[in-house]
C-alpha cells in the first residue's frame, strides 16, 4: 500500500495500526459473564467452549460454595461437587491449551491469559 507525504516512522506506525487491527479480529470472544478481561484467546470454537465453561463453573458453582470469607469448604458436599465439576473443566481447557496454569480465578498460557470478575 503507497502512502504519499509520510515518512517512514509514520507508514510503519500504520503497517503495525493495521496489522493490530487484523489480529484483533482473530482472537476469539468469550461469552461468559464472569471473564473480566482476557487476551491471546485462540478462535476457536472447542477452545472457546472450554473456557467459557471453566468460567462458567468458577462463577455459577464455585463462587457460591465458598462461604463468607472466600474460602474453600471441603466440608460442603456442594463444594466437592463444584470442584470435581471445576476439574472437569479444566481438564477439557487443558485438552484445548497446551501447558496452561490454573491459578485462583484466572488462567494463564503461552501469549495469553483468562482472569474472571470474581
Amino acid at each position: 500500500m503507497k502512502q504519499g507525504n509520510r515518512g517512514e516512522a509514520e507508514r510503519a506506525a500504520i503497517a503495525e495500526s493495521l496489522q493490530s487491527e487484523g489480529q484483533q479480529e482473530k482472537e476469539g470472544k468469550l461469552s461468559s459473564p464472569f471473564v473480566w478481561r482476557s487476551e491471546g484467546i485462540p478462535n476457536d470454537p472447542a477452545t472457546l467452549d472450554a473456557l467459557n465453561e471453566w468460567a462458567n463453573v468458577w462463577g455459577n458453582e464455585i463462587n457460591p460454595t465458598m462461604g463468607d470469607e472466600g474460602l474453600f469448604d471441603d466440608q460442603n458436599p456442594n463444594h466437592v461437587e463444584a470442584m470435581n465439576k471445576l476439574k472437569a473443566a479444566a481438564e477439557k481447557v487443558s485438552s484445548q491449551i497446551p501447558n496452561v496454569k490454573f491459578l485462583c480465578g484466572a488462567l494463564i498460557f503461552e501469549g495469553g491469559y483468562l482472569q474472571l470478575s470474581i
